[in-house]
Protein backbone atom coordinates (compact mmCIF):
# COMPACT_ATOMS: atom_id res chain seq x y z
CA UNK A 1 0.00 0.00 0.00
CA UNK A 2 1.88 3.21 -1.07
CA UNK A 3 2.28 6.07 1.80
CA UNK A 4 -0.09 8.46 0.10
CA UNK A 5 -3.02 6.23 0.38
CA UNK A 6 -2.13 4.91 4.15
CA UNK A 7 -1.68 8.84 5.25
CA UNK A 8 -4.96 9.42 3.75
CA UNK A 9 -6.71 6.64 5.33
CA UNK A 10 -10.59 5.12 3.97
CA UNK A 11 -13.93 7.31 4.81
CA UNK A 12 -16.22 4.79 5.08
CA UNK A 13 -19.82 4.49 4.97
CA UNK A 14 -21.91 3.22 7.09
CA UNK A 15 -25.38 3.02 8.42
CA UNK A 16 -26.69 3.44 11.80
CA UNK A 17 -30.33 2.65 13.80
CA UNK A 18 -30.79 4.62 16.48
CA UNK A 19 -34.28 3.59 18.81
CA UNK A 20 -34.75 4.25 22.35
CA UNK A 21 -31.95 6.50 22.76
CA UNK A 22 -29.22 3.63 22.00
CA UNK A 23 -27.48 2.97 18.68
CA UNK A 24 -28.98 0.11 16.87
CA UNK A 25 -27.01 -0.28 13.41
CA UNK A 26 -28.34 -0.78 10.45
CA UNK A 27 -27.17 -0.59 6.49
CA UNK A 28 -27.85 2.19 3.76
CA UNK A 29 -30.14 1.79 0.44
CA UNK A 30 -31.07 -1.69 1.45
CA UNK A 31 -33.37 -3.41 -1.35
CA UNK A 32 -36.98 -2.47 -1.05
CA UNK A 33 -39.46 -4.34 0.65
CA UNK A 34 -43.16 -3.32 0.17
CA UNK A 35 -45.98 -4.73 2.71
CA UNK A 36 -48.87 -5.22 1.07
CA UNK A 37 -51.86 -2.94 3.68
CA UNK A 38 -53.49 -6.21 4.34
CA UNK A 39 -50.19 -7.75 5.81
CA UNK A 40 -49.63 -4.08 7.22
CA UNK A 41 -52.74 -4.55 8.96
CA UNK A 42 -52.27 -7.99 10.23
CA UNK A 43 -48.98 -6.93 11.78
CA UNK A 44 -50.48 -4.12 13.55
CA UNK A 45 -53.28 -6.27 14.68
CA UNK A 46 -51.10 -8.63 16.12
CA UNK A 47 -49.03 -6.40 17.88
CA UNK A 48 -52.19 -4.13 19.71
CA UNK A 49 -53.63 -7.61 20.36
CA UNK A 50 -50.54 -8.36 22.18
CA UNK A 51 -49.90 -5.71 23.62
CA UNK A 52 -53.60 -5.33 25.02
CA UNK A 53 -52.61 -8.49 27.13
CA UNK A 54 -50.85 -7.44 30.10
CA UNK A 55 -51.01 -11.09 31.74
CA UNK A 56 -48.42 -12.30 28.66
CA UNK A 57 -44.89 -12.81 29.63
CA UNK A 58 -42.36 -10.90 27.15
CA UNK A 59 -40.71 -14.39 26.25
CA UNK A 60 -44.36 -15.25 25.05
CA UNK A 61 -45.16 -12.10 23.12
CA UNK A 62 -41.43 -12.00 21.78
CA UNK A 63 -42.11 -14.95 20.41
CA UNK A 64 -45.64 -15.07 19.00
CA UNK A 65 -44.00 -12.28 16.89
CA UNK A 66 -40.93 -13.72 15.33
CA UNK A 67 -43.48 -14.52 12.80
CA UNK A 68 -43.31 -11.42 11.37
CA UNK A 69 -39.41 -10.93 10.81
CA UNK A 70 -37.46 -12.61 8.62
CA UNK A 71 -34.60 -13.26 10.97
CA UNK A 72 -35.21 -15.19 14.79
CA UNK A 73 -35.78 -14.30 18.17
CA UNK A 74 -34.90 -16.52 21.15
CA UNK A 75 -36.12 -16.71 24.64
CA UNK A 76 -34.19 -20.09 25.89
CA UNK A 77 -32.52 -19.99 28.34
CA UNK A 78 -29.53 -21.13 26.79
CA UNK A 79 -29.50 -17.30 24.36
CA UNK A 80 -29.70 -15.50 27.35
CA UNK A 81 -26.97 -16.89 29.01
CA UNK A 82 -24.63 -16.77 26.40
CA UNK A 83 -25.98 -12.81 25.89
CA UNK A 84 -26.15 -11.84 29.55
CA UNK A 85 -22.62 -10.81 29.60
CA UNK A 86 -20.27 -8.79 26.40
CA UNK A 87 -16.16 -8.53 27.50
CA UNK A 88 -16.58 -6.85 30.73
CA UNK A 89 -17.65 -7.93 33.86
CA UNK A 90 -21.45 -7.16 34.30
CA UNK A 91 -24.21 -9.63 33.94
CA UNK A 92 -27.79 -9.49 33.37
CA UNK A 93 -30.44 -11.68 31.89
CA UNK A 94 -31.94 -10.12 28.81
CA UNK A 95 -35.58 -10.74 27.85
CA UNK A 96 -34.35 -12.01 24.45
CA UNK A 97 -32.52 -12.46 21.63
CA UNK A 98 -33.05 -11.29 18.23
CA UNK A 99 -30.55 -11.66 15.02
CA UNK A 100 -32.31 -9.51 12.35
CA UNK A 101 -31.94 -9.93 8.66
CA UNK A 102 -32.95 -6.23 6.79
CA UNK A 103 -33.50 -3.31 7.58
CA UNK A 104 -37.32 -4.24 7.61
CA UNK A 105 -36.67 -6.54 10.05
CA UNK A 106 -35.37 -3.82 12.25
CA UNK A 107 -38.22 -1.62 11.79
CA UNK A 108 -40.73 -4.20 12.99
CA UNK A 109 -38.92 -4.67 16.03
CA UNK A 110 -38.63 -1.19 16.50
CA UNK A 111 -42.31 -1.20 16.59
CA UNK A 112 -42.87 -4.15 18.28
CA UNK A 113 -40.12 -2.90 21.14
CA UNK A 114 -42.42 -0.01 21.48
CA UNK A 115 -45.66 -1.34 21.63
CA UNK A 116 -44.49 -3.51 24.55
CA UNK A 117 -42.42 -1.04 26.11
CA UNK A 118 -39.11 -3.12 25.99
CA UNK A 119 -36.34 -1.81 25.52
CA UNK A 120 -33.37 -2.56 22.84
CA UNK A 121 -29.96 -3.31 23.17
CA UNK A 122 -27.70 -3.29 20.41
CA UNK A 123 -24.97 -5.74 19.84
CA UNK A 124 -22.05 -6.26 17.71
CA UNK A 125 -19.22 -8.38 18.43
CA UNK A 126 -20.07 -7.65 22.14
CA UNK A 127 -16.09 -6.69 22.90
CA UNK A 128 -16.83 -3.91 24.62
CA UNK A 129 -15.43 -3.87 28.37
CA UNK A 130 -17.78 -1.26 30.20
CA UNK A 131 -21.25 -3.34 29.79
CA UNK A 132 -22.37 -1.50 26.89
CA UNK A 133 -23.93 -4.64 25.44
CA UNK A 134 -25.45 -5.93 28.81
CA UNK A 135 -29.05 -5.64 29.71
CA UNK A 136 -32.92 -6.44 30.57
CA UNK A 137 -34.05 -5.98 27.54
CA UNK A 138 -34.39 -7.81 24.18
CA UNK A 139 -30.59 -8.16 22.59
CA UNK A 140 -30.54 -7.54 18.99
CA UNK A 141 -27.35 -9.27 17.26
CA UNK A 142 -26.79 -7.83 13.72
CA UNK A 143 -23.50 -9.86 13.59
CA UNK A 144 -24.96 -12.84 11.94
CA UNK A 145 -26.84 -12.07 9.52
CA UNK A 146 -25.89 -8.13 8.68
CA UNK A 147 -22.14 -8.75 7.98
CA UNK A 148 -21.72 -7.71 4.06
CA UNK A 149 -19.62 -5.59 2.72
CA UNK A 150 -22.09 -3.64 -0.09
CA UNK A 151 -20.45 -1.18 -2.08
CA UNK A 152 -16.66 0.01 -2.73
CA UNK A 153 -16.12 3.34 -4.25
CA UNK A 154 -12.21 3.47 -4.84
CA UNK A 155 -11.76 6.21 -6.83
CA UNK A 156 -13.62 8.33 -4.06
CA UNK A 157 -12.29 6.34 -1.47
CA UNK A 158 -15.45 4.95 0.51
CA UNK A 159 -17.27 1.79 1.47
CA UNK A 160 -20.81 0.75 2.26
CA UNK A 161 -20.75 -1.74 4.65
CA UNK A 162 -23.32 -3.53 6.96
CA UNK A 163 -23.12 -3.49 10.88
CA UNK A 164 -21.75 -6.97 11.30
CA UNK A 165 -18.59 -6.57 9.04
CA UNK A 166 -15.44 -7.86 11.21
CA UNK A 167 -12.61 -4.51 11.15
CA UNK A 168 -9.66 -7.23 9.61
CA UNK A 169 -12.17 -8.98 7.49
CA UNK A 170 -13.04 -5.24 5.98
CA UNK A 171 -9.58 -4.29 5.60
CA UNK A 172 -8.13 -7.53 3.92
CA UNK A 173 -10.91 -6.13 1.09
CA UNK A 174 -9.78 -3.36 0.92
CA UNK A 175 -5.98 -3.97 0.56
CA UNK A 176 -5.47 -5.03 -2.99
CA UNK A 177 -6.92 -1.46 -3.64
CA UNK A 178 -4.04 -0.02 -1.64
CA UNK A 179 -6.58 1.08 0.89
CA UNK A 180 -7.98 0.79 4.91
CA UNK A 181 -10.09 1.91 7.29
CA UNK A 182 -8.31 4.13 9.86
CA UNK A 183 -9.43 3.09 13.51
CA UNK A 184 -7.32 0.48 14.87
CA UNK A 185 -8.37 -1.01 17.58
CA UNK A 186 -6.43 -4.32 19.57
CA UNK A 187 -9.67 -6.07 19.00
CA UNK A 188 -9.57 -6.08 15.05
CA UNK A 189 -9.98 -9.50 14.56
CA UNK A 190 -13.21 -9.67 16.10
CA UNK A 191 -15.12 -6.19 16.48
CA UNK A 192 -17.62 -5.08 13.70
CA UNK A 193 -18.18 -2.21 12.82
CA UNK A 194 -21.14 -0.78 13.99
CA UNK A 195 -20.10 -1.71 17.43
CA UNK A 196 -17.06 0.81 16.44
CA UNK A 197 -20.22 3.16 15.36
CA UNK A 198 -21.91 3.21 18.98
CA UNK A 199 -18.62 3.07 21.29
CA UNK A 200 -16.32 5.85 18.74
CA UNK A 201 -13.99 3.39 18.36
CA UNK A 202 -10.46 4.90 17.55
CA UNK A 203 -6.58 2.68 18.24
CA UNK A 204 -3.25 3.23 19.00
CA UNK A 205 -3.10 5.14 15.74
CA UNK A 206 -5.34 7.66 16.49
CA UNK A 207 -3.31 10.56 16.98
CA UNK A 208 -3.22 10.00 13.05
CA UNK A 209 -6.57 8.51 11.81
CA UNK A 210 -9.00 9.80 14.53
CA UNK A 211 -11.84 8.25 15.64
CA UNK A 212 -14.72 6.54 13.99
CA UNK A 213 -16.81 9.07 13.99
CA UNK A 214 -14.34 10.96 11.86
CA UNK A 215 -14.79 8.39 8.71
CA UNK A 216 -18.46 8.30 8.55
CA UNK A 217 -19.81 9.92 5.79
CA UNK A 218 -23.76 9.06 6.57
CA UNK A 219 -26.30 7.24 8.22
CA UNK A 220 -29.18 5.21 7.81
CA UNK A 221 -31.09 5.21 10.89
CA UNK A 222 -34.67 4.21 12.51
CA UNK A 223 -36.14 6.26 15.36
CA UNK A 224 -38.48 4.94 17.91
CA UNK A 225 -41.08 6.11 15.89
CA UNK A 226 -40.32 3.62 13.16
CA UNK A 227 -39.29 6.67 10.97
CA UNK A 228 -36.35 5.90 8.48
CA UNK A 229 -33.95 8.66 8.10
CA UNK A 230 -30.31 9.55 6.54
CA UNK A 231 -28.27 11.57 8.22
CA UNK A 232 -25.21 13.08 6.99
CA UNK A 233 -23.17 16.09 8.04
CA UNK A 234 -25.82 19.25 7.52
CA UNK A 235 -24.81 23.71 7.29
CA UNK A 236 -26.47 25.43 9.49
CA UNK A 237 -29.31 26.77 7.08
CA UNK A 238 -30.24 23.26 6.20
CA UNK A 239 -30.67 22.26 9.75
CA UNK A 240 -32.67 25.29 10.41
CA UNK A 241 -35.11 24.41 7.43
CA UNK A 242 -35.59 21.20 8.89
CA UNK A 243 -36.61 22.26 12.52
CA UNK A 244 -39.10 24.38 11.00
CA UNK A 245 -40.80 21.16 8.82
Amino acid sequence: RSPLLVLASLRVVIMMTICSLLPLWYVRRAAPLLLSSQVFMSTQETLATLSSKPALTHATQLLDLSRLIDGSIHTDAVHKMLYAQDASIYQEEPAGVVFPRSRHDLERVVQMASQLNLSLIPRAAGTSLAGQCVGSGLVVDVGRYMNQILELDVENRWVRVQPGVILDDLNRFLAPHGLFFGPDTSTSNRCMIGGMVGNNSCGTHSILYGTTRDHVLEMEVVFVDGTVETIAPMSAEALEARREE
